[in-house]
């Protein structure tokens, strides 16, 4: 008789049949060194309560990870997160729904701890039935030989290859610190991102200034997964690459409102903008309280002088997610943004893929006379996960 367990936190003498079973089915991870290699802020031995799995027969088949979080979202705000990660099951047992059950198994602990929004990675078609959904605006460029000319490279910039030195780690963490966006991290956690395999990480200094590059991706393709630092030294970052003969092109990933981005657009072949994420909110009051200060400031720069509200005007819309019935009101006046829980007579009810296009991407709702004018100066909201961070 097959014998079933879980969905439970992995054991510790599971994590080698654990890995296994993410090395079968994560061929690229695999072959840049292992997942646990490839991910090691997704398995670690003193959070085995981050992986999930269900096991038959004392054999590990199916693993769903969890990870904790902290998003920085701007001028030191923060929200708590949990990652989706390592979405794998063994062949043999697909079909099964054991996907279905780690996925619920998660919802309901994420649901319990009250976090807010949780992010994954993936095919949406597969995961839309969970309720995730594409999410966070991110600059995509393209750069080539012929859009940045390696005549243009600076001898002021020295630049040399990160092989994990302190001081060397010390600059990176610098750099990043300086950040609006991303995942907050202890040094531990730095130590472990930029210890990845398969990722090359370089740092360019002039005595002055320091930037750096993570850069992932095939001898004659580079992606930029991560940078930080002076604009300059980035650029010579670039030239470096591309002054390998067989690189035919680095792409950038870069935030919605990064500043280098005005030096993206000068050098780039081509520019596209796409997804950061895909994103299920768990709770929506949270979700929006987390993003209260970001809402605000957005709203003070379109509204103040503007005739749109007298001094004595103030509105109220409840958003409602159509399947939790979960609900949240926007309370604004000429000054400031409120959100409350009680809901008021304006009411804006929503899928829950809606409310996520709504929050944080760029699919526009039909107009509608419920305070559409109003919702688009402060949607959508950003956040983002840089790509050597990801879990």
């Amino acid at each position: 008789m097959t014998n079933y367990s879980g969905p439970r936190p992995v054991l510790k003498q599971e994590i080698s049949e654990m890995m296994e079973l993410m090395d079968f089915c994560f061929r690229k991870a695999r072959e840049k060194g292992g997942m646990q290699f490839y991910n090691p802020h997704c398995y670690r031995i003193d959070s085995l309560e981050n992986n999930a799995v269900i096991v038959v027969d004392n054999k590990v088949v199916s693993h769903i990870g969890c990870i904790p979080q902290t998003a920085k979202i701007g001028l030191g705000e923060e929200i708590n997160v949990r990652g989706i990660s390592g979405v794998a099951t063994n062949p043999q047992y697909r079909g099964k729904g054991l996907m279905k059950l780690l996925m619920q198994y998660w919802l309901d602990k994420m649901k319990k701890e009250k976090i807010p929004i949780s992010d994954l990675g993936g095919d949406r078609q597969r995961y839309n039935h969970f309720g995730w959904e594409n999410a966070g605006r991110e600059w995509v460029f393209t750069v080539n030989k012929r859009s940045l000319p390696l005549s243009s490279k600076s001898e002021k910039w020295k630049i040399k290859k990160y092989e994990g030195a302190p001081d060397d780690l010390k600059i990176i963490m610098k750099e990043h610190n300086l950040e609006e966006f991303g995942v907050k991290r202890s040094e531990e956690l730095y130590k472990m991102i930029m210890s990845r395999k398969g990722l090359e990480r370089y740092i360019a200094t002039n005595g002055l200034e320091n930037s750096y590059i993570v850069v992932n991706g095939e001898e004659k393709f580079r992606n930029i997964d991560e940078f930080g630092g002076s604009a300059g030294g980035i650029k010579n970052l670039l030239i470096y690459l591309l002054e390998v003969p067989e690189v035919e092109r680095v792409v950038i990933y870069s935030p919605y409102f990064h500043p280098h981005n005005k030096l993206f657009f000068e050098i780039s072949a081509y520019w596209y903008l796409g997804y950061n994420r895909m994103i299920k909110i768990i709770d929506l009051p949270l979700t929006l309280k987390g993003f209260l200060g970001q809402m605000n400031r957005k709203w003070k720069k379109k509204i103040i002088g503007s005739k749109w509200l007298s001094e004595k005007e103030s509105y109220s819309l409840t958003l409602v997610n159509r399947e939790t019935e979960q609900r949240a009101t926007i309370v604004f006046d000429q000054k400031t943004i409120d959100i409350q829980e009680k809901p008021c007579e304006n009411t804006l009810v929503l899928s829950e893929f809606e409310i996520v296009r709504l929050l944080f991407s760029m699919v526009p709702l039909e107009e509608n006379e419920t305070g559409m004018k109003f919702l688009d100066i402060i949607f959508p909201l950003d956040f983002y996960f840089w790509h050597n961070e990801m879990v």
